[in-house]
């Protein structure tokens, strides 16, 4: 009797060592219209399950001062300036291909790409919302005419943890984004009552 205990508990070991892992997401693709001397694209990635982001396109951080951070749960009112990033899926507009997509993320991570008006502000506010909440500052930049991005969070380490992260935007490129040319971006922190230039700080020129 043990014996026969012992080879079906073996058996179900094997088995369950041996399942199959899901499989990510197909990537779904969306026609859209594209003119390189007026418009950008971005991708932002919005991870594995407890990310969340969004974006908003011709405001700037002083505009959007009620509405950042997004809290976790909070979508925002239809007639909010910032809208809700897709995450359940990989939504391609066809952007071309980067180290970030082939390198940097989990298989399974999901994305969304979309045409922006150039010359205008992009503010991106990525938050992880899972066990444990970071909610860092949003990123804000002006999309060059032509130029591909990519935003997505990433996690700083202290000893060994992961007890922080940082929201990064950076040009699309085949290189490492800490390796690409610095794009001018500043962060949307919390307004101060007291100063109310706060709320944007520039920290790349």
């Amino acid at each position: 009797m043990k014996k026969a205990l012992i080879c079906a508990a073996l058996l179900l070991q094997a088995c369950s060592s041996h399942s199959p892992s899901p499989a990510p997401p197909k990537v779904e693709f969306v026609e859209v219209k594209y003119d390189p001397a007026t418009m950008s694209r971005v991708r932002i990635y919005t991870g594995v399950s407890f990310l969340e982001a969004s974006y908003s396109v011709g405001y700037s951080c002083e505009a959007l001062s009620a509405e950042l951070p997004v809290r976790p749960k909070n979508k925002p009112r239809p007639e909010a300036h910032l809208q809700r990033v897709q995450n359940n899926s990989k939504l391609s507009i066809g952007m071309p291909n980067s180290w970030w997509l082939t390198n940097g993320t989990a298989q399974n991570e999901k994305f969304s790409e979309m045409v922006v008006p150039a010359g205008k502000p992009f503010v991106v506010d990525i938050k992880y919302v899972g066990d444990g909440v970071c909610m860092p500052p949003a990123r804000t930049f002006v999309p060059e005419p032509g130029v591909d991005y990519e935003a997505h969070l990433v996690w700083t380490n202290q000893a060994g943890e992961r007890n922080s992260c940082v929201t990064v935007a950076h040009r699309l490129g085949d290189l490492p984004p800490i390796q690409l040319p610095p794009i001018r971006s500043g962060i949307c922190v919390q307004p101060n009552k007291y100063v109310k230039s706060s709320i944007t700080r520039w920290d790349s020129k």
